[in-house]
């Protein structure tokens, strides 16, 4: 376990107990085997963790960091990009347009996509595994890096029509039970990679201590401890390699799995603090005391921050500061105290909203210098403003108000999840 000491600014060696406060967390001494409380470890676990996944990477670090010095800029800055897949869909919803995708993909070099088409007829594997194989043909005419495409496979790959539904977050954590966890990420994992995506926006860490907000539902439950093991072991069960593929892949008999992954990507949302709107009503702002921070709100991403490949920030407000430019949650805590390095997401619009919803940037320009200078995200839900975003972004460049070093980063950080 990762000790709290630092975070909580606790002596060391010294018991932190709250006999008014019935959690089972108020009390939290975590020690190291000598009886110490070492400093705060996450940062060496996940430096740890990607190093030996780069080790069985078949392209070494120095091939991809040839790769992003060979890389045009327009190319850098459309893999931070990810935009809804309903850009590019024909006007009966049921396939993609090959000229937008040639826009999107090839012109653009967008990194990501997300979403299902808006349909009265959800479309089944054979539809999403289709559009996935124009996508990455595309990407490769144009000479681009692949696609990766992003799903809300929460409970089972509940937006791929005909596949297996799991139960609920909230239904598994009333088990208990850390094989279910396991397995409803397996089976996701599975059911999406089968439609060609490999990127499942799941599982949701936040603790469910506003009964009137909309998603309690994806949650599990209230207990910090009992949402850290289960968005573990479901996390472990969604980036499982899947050693059937892998052989089927390999094998010379094989015709139709050219484009199933062996390996999904899972995301943990959403950081930080979302699941305690202050009236209950989704988006609406957050406000956690320090204490319960990191006492209560943290445990759980402790937990995960060290195996999941990406993270999503959230739509909320902390304390009056919108999370995707919050310099303290997202570099203080989740890159340094946590050691998370892997890819860091916005939800849906977030960088637009600064300037629509939460009011701190004046226009949309503003906004993504916004969250670039203040937050470490490194792919941003542009869904319907993809030109704006990159005519952004090639501004803020050209004036040496974003750099190419912070460019590199995040371009980095996309490229090496698409190879693992």
């Amino acid at each position: 376990e990762v000790p709290f000491s630092q975070a909580h600014k606790q002596p060391r060696n010294q018991n932190r107990t709250n006999k008014a406060d019935p959690h089972p967390l108020s009390v939290i001494r975590i020690v190291d085997r000598d009886g110490s409380n070492p400093p705060l470890k996450g940062r060496e676990i996940g430096k740890r963790k990607r190093a030996n996944m780069a080790a069985a990477m078949t392209t070494s670090s120095e091939d991809i960091e040839q790769l992003l010095e060979a890389m045009a800029f327009k190319t850098k800055i459309g893999q931070l990009s990810q935009v809804d897949i309903n850009l590019m869909i024909n006007e009966d919803k049921t396939a993609l347009r090959q000229d937008l995708v040639d826009h999107y993909i090839g012109e653009l070099a967008i990194g990501s996509v997300l979403n299902v088409p808006s349909s009265d007829f959800p479309w089944n594997t054979q539809d999403f595994r289709k559009a996935m194989a124009m996508i990455q043909r595309t990407a490769k005419k144009h000479g681009q890096p692949p696609v990766i495409w992003g799903l809300d496979s929460v409970h089972g790959a509940n937006y791929v029509h005909g596949r297996l539904v799991t139960p609920q977050p909230i239904n598994l954590a009333a088990t208990f039970n850390r094989e279910h966890s396991r397995m409803a990420g397996v089976l996701a994992s599975q059911d999406t990679r089968r439609a060609g995506l490999n990127w499942l926006f799941s599982p949701l860490l936040g603790i469910s201590w506003e009964p009137k907000w909309s998603r309690v539902y994806e949650t599990f439950g209230e207990d910090p401890f009992v949402v850290g093991e289960l968005a573990l072991h479901m996390t472990q069960g969604i980036q499982q390699t899947d050693d059937a593929v892998v052989d089927n892949n390999n094998s010379s008999n094989n015709t139709t799995t050219a484009i199933i992954p062996s390996k999904a990507a899972a995301c943990a949302k959403h950081f930080l603090g979302y699941s305690i709107p202050h009236n209950g009503h989704d988006r609406t702002p957050s406000w956690v005391p320090t204490r319960h921070l990191y006492q209560y709100f943290l445990p759980p991403w402790q937990k995960v921050a060290s195996e999941v490949e990406t993270v999503m920030e959230s739509y909320t407000e902390t304390d009056g500061v919108p999370n995707v430019a919050n310099r303290a949650a997202l570099n203080g805590i989740l890159r340094h105290r946590l050691g998370f390095d892997g890819v860091l997401v916005t939800d849906y619009n977030e960088i637009y909203n600064q300037n629509e919803w939460h009011g701190t940037a004046e226009s949309k320009a503003a906004a993504v210098l916004q969250s670039m200078q203040e937050g470490t995200v490194d792919m941003s839900m542009i869904p319907w403003d993809a030109d704006e975003y990159l005519d952004a972004l090639k501004q803020y460049h050209e004036q040496s108000d974003i750099s190419d070093e912070r460019i590199d980063v995040s371009a980095r950080r996309v490229i090496e999840l698409k190879h693992r």
